[in-house]
């Protein structure tokens, strides 16, 4: 064991290549590159989060799961995603929440926020958390 490294505290994090490990993140909408997006209702319904090892764990409404991730820099790929398969309320927005994580490919933290992007400049996944 080397002296004084074992409590040494983790290296800082940068805004250009960074992903929160252990942070629970709210989906607040997703918005499209050429108009339109969609908001979900109960944002607390559908979260993210990333944890150590390349795990994801989603909750897509009523149904949750988890997928791997692969990270680089700023670049992020998610899935495949494996769900429990329950009937969700009529107001459920679990296929576009899960089609946009299965699209991501990397992200951001903006301020407080963290922005997934979308293939192809196609849109942006926009999360929250309520970590202080």
């Amino acid at each position: 064991m080397l002296p004084g490294l074992v409590n040494a505290p983790p290296p800082p994090m940068t805004a250009e290549d960074s992903l929160p490990i252990g942070v629970v993140w709210a989906w607040v909408g997703t918005q499209m590159t050429g108009g339109g997006g969609v908001v979900p209702e109960g944002r607390e319904r559908y979260t993210v989060e990333f944890l150590a090892g390349g795990t994801v764990s989603v909750r897509a409404d009523c149904n949750r799961g988890s997928a791997t991730y692969v990270r680089s820099g700023n670049s992020l790929g998610i899935g495949p995603i494996a769900l429990t398969r329950m009937a969700c309320p009529s107001d459920t927005r679990d296929a576009e929440f899960v089609k946009g994580l299965a699209a991501v490919s990397g992200h951001q933290l903006r301020g407080s926020d963290l922005v997934l992007m979308l293939k192809s400049d196609s849109g942006s996944m926009r999360f929250i958390s309520s970590r202080p």
